[in-house]
């Protein structure tokens, strides 16, 4: 099989950085699991597969699918590289990856707040810029929940511990990208502990604000499903986006004004993510996936 490499600076310094990562990198324990959220936020991490499991990895790669509630569609094959939180790398042939048949088969996206309309999906049925740069950039923040809330690129606005008198009752955090655009955000996010052991279940919930033009100064729950271990992780493979206020409003609300345990007020999701073949990549394995491409024959 021949391969050709590319030369380009930008992506040299991406290759060395992400191989630099992968044989420097620890899976020191956090400084926020010694905090007094941290026994609450390392039980949550815990429920996903282990913030150790999860060191391991520089990145992940899955096929996408985003259905929006003005029938517009997104179908694309991803790679999230994790230690740079505005971007996203899209494959340009479309699904199902056609191996060997495009020299450079990847194009990164960016996801900052200047950039709402760099990136338009092809097909009938694709969303305006906006609505796609949306949706991109909340799978961004969402896909490494709740792994990056120990890291120090997400701050922790609040954390509550409501009574252990009954069980049922989720925990809550607020938090935010620490170097978040303000486009989406903050995040308020909850769960539940099983019985006496204060376990944590997965991540099932949580709201956030949208300042974003795509879907202006709303908040939104996030209903999450499809649970599926891949690789010693625990990947949410399905979510529902629903809207909790109608826009416009003169001012945003706070999140945790919105998060009474009752049933989305909206009738239908206003955005549907599905997540299929899913594959964390090791800093080699994403070198090799966006850096060398097989050639026809």
């Amino acid at each position: 099989m021949r391969v050709r490499v590319s030369t380009r600076p930008t992506t040299l310094v991406l290759c060395a950085a992400l191989l630099l990562a992968g044989c420097s990198g620890t899976a020191d324990r956090p400084q926020i699991f010694s905090t007094s959220v941290g026994p609450r936020l390392e039980s949550l991490t815990g429920a996903h597969g282990g913030y150790e499991n999860w060191k391991k990895f520089a990145g992940a790669t899955f096929e996408y699918r985003a259905e929006f509630e003005e029938g517009f569609e997104i179908a694309e094959r991803l790679t999230l590289i994790f230690d740079q939180p505005h971007t996203v790398w899209v494959y340009r042939g479309g699904l199902p990856p056609q191996e060997g048949t495009i020299p450079w088969a990847w194009t990164v996206v960016p996801l900052g707040e200047e950039s709402p309309r760099a990136w338009r999906p092809e097909g009938p049925r694709a969303p305006p810029p906006e609505l796609a740069h949306y949706s991109l950039l909340s799978l961004r923040n969402l896909f490494q929940l709740p792994f990056q809330l120990a890291t120090d690129s997400w701050k922790l606005r609040r954390a509550v511990a409501p009574g252990k008198e009954n069980h049922l009752m989720p925990d809550e955090i607020e938090a935010a990208p620490e170097n978040d655009p303000s486009l989406l955000g903050p995040y308020l996010l909850q769960w539940r502990e099983d019985g006496d052991e204060d376990t944590a279940r997965p991540l099932e919930r949580l709201f956030y604000a949208s300042n974003h033009p795509g879907r202006s100064r709303t908040v939104y729950e996030v209903l999450s499903g499809g649970f599926l271990e891949v690789q010693g992780l625990l990947v949410v493979t399905a979510r529902e986006h629903f809207q909790r206020t109608p826009p416009p409003r003169q001012e945003l609300p706070d999140p945790l004004e919105l998060a009474p345990l009752e049933p989305p007020a909206a009738p239908g999701p206003a955005l549907r993510e599905t997540l299929r073949s899913v594959r964390f990549l090791t800093a080699e394995d994403l070198v090799e996936l966006l850096e060398i491409t097989p050639l026809a024959g």
